[in-house]
């Protein structure tokens, strides 16, 4: 008796993990799942700053569509000579800076350079955008502060 019940329990447990884990699996399998928006898969920024004050901001954005614009819509970096008091030293928009927009699926590389000072701290707030026919959409992604 005491077998057939653990025997029992034992078979449940081992049914609602497997319920579980098909029903994570089928979460994530659906179309957007894990998108950002219909156009923006994901995206990522980063600033660096060399030891001679250049600044660069380098974008990384993937689209959910093939799309005929993507990249960096608009860039604003910032300066500060603290870390902590940040003013805008640079607006970048792709039209005047037709680097920071690509096409395709995949758009990655260092999207602008900028002539700072150096000991100055940096950040960036770009953004993204992906576009096709169907429509558009972009997203704000800040930059963590680079020295």
């Amino acid at each position: 008796m005491k077998r057939i019940l653990r025997n029992s329990i034992s078979s449940v447990l081992v049914l609602c993990m497997m319920a579980s884990m098909l029903s994570a699996f089928a979460t994530t399998a659906q179309p957007g799942g894990t998108r950002s928006s219909a156009y923006l898969d994901s995206y990522m920024a980063a600033t660096t700053v060399e030891s001679n004050g250049s600044v660069t901001v380098f974008v990384s954005v993937d689209a959910v569509v093939n799309a005929t614009k993507i990249g960096a819509r608009d860039i604003y970096l910032y300066e500060s000579t603290n870390g902590v008091d940040f003013t805008c030293v640079k607006h970048f928009n792709y039209l005047s800076y037709p680097y920071m927009m690509g096409s395709g699926w995949h758009y990655s590389r260092d999207a602008v350079t900028y002539n700072g000072t150096a000991g100055r701290y940096y950040l960036a707030n770009v953004y993204v955008y992906a576009a096709n026919s169907t429509g558009s959409d972009s997203r704000l992604y800040s930059t963590a502060i680079a020295h």
